[in-house]
């Protein structure tokens, strides 16, 4: 179960499938992938043995309606059972080219389900002041 994180700037492609396989291989839910290069899929994307939905991804070259899923359109990859609530926007981070992955209060993100954590309570104890 990959859910609820942020993947950026990935530089060949963003998500990996290796293989297919005969049983639910993952669940990718509610993530944010944010990019600037490489592809969104790549990697083997046959059959149904996984799941896929309610993320949000933004291709911060061009414009989302020319993004590719595979070698599928969205709306194809869609009838395929994928991302039918996933949505292509900018997620409208703080500043994501300073490594500032916070969501503005107004985020699409949060709209199919992203929910932020607090950063401040990551980390090594060290990291957070205390020793």
């Amino acid at each position: 179960m990959v859910w609820n994180n942020i993947f950026a700037f990935g530089h060949d492609q963003q998500i990996q499938r290796s293989r297919a396989e005969p049983h639910l291989s993952f669940s990718f839910k509610t993530n944010i992938v944010y990019f600037d290069s490489g592809a969104l899929l790549a990697g083997d994307w046959s059959g149904t043995n996984f799941q896929i939905d309610w993320n949000i991804y933004f291709d911060s070259r061009s414009d989302a309606k020319g993004m590719s899923f595979g070698n599928s359109s969205l709306e194809k990859w869609r009838e395929q059972g994928n991302d039918k609530n996933s949505i292509l926007a900018d997620p409208s981070f703080i500043a994501p080219k300073e490594n500032d992955f916070r969501l503005r209060p107004n985020s699409p993100a949060l709209k199919p389900g992203f929910e932020p954590i607090d950063t401040n309570q990551i980390g090594t104890l060290k990291q957070r002041g205390r020793h």
